[in-house]
């Protein structure tokens, strides 16, 4: 009976529920990854009208990096690792209403600046301008 009743309020979850549109990330570090370094991982939920390539961008004045762009609709870098190891990506707080979200500055090229001009995350939190207007 108990099956049946979980098997039910599965089905009734399923056919009411929103579809997801949200990118997955997650982060482990320390003795849970080999040699103890970092694992990144995103994935990308997103309509599959974008065309994405890997660049290598280098860069005299500054850190060169590797980027994930997509071309097409929302076109841009949209995670990178420049040759310090410094991770960046592009990701959106769900926490935040939309509304309030669309009204917020856009700091576009806020991604390659942090590769260029940052070799750790100490450097990119420091950089709170590339972040944040002085309203917020």
């Amino acid at each position: 009976m108990q099956k049946i009743f979980l098997n039910i309020l599965i089905a009734i979850t399923l056919f009411f529920s929103a579809p997801v549109e949200a990118c997955t990330l997650f982060a482990a570090n320390g003795s849970v990854v080999d040699d103890g370094g970092t694992l990144i991982v995103k994935n990308r939920d997103w309509e599959p009208d974008q065309h994405q390539v890997i660049k290598f961008v280098p860069v005299k004045d500054g850190y060169s990096y590797f980027g994930l762009y997509a071309e097409g609709p929302s076109a841009g870098m949209k995670v990178g690792i420049n040759d310090k190891g410094l991770v960046v990506l592009s990701a959106t707080a769900g926490s935040i209403p939309s509304k309030e979200r669309k009204n917020m500055p856009n700091k576009a090229g806020s991604l390659t600046k942090l590769l260029k001009e940052c070799a750790s995350v100490e450097e990119a939190l420091a950089r709170a301008d590339l972040f944040l207007d002085q309203k917020y």
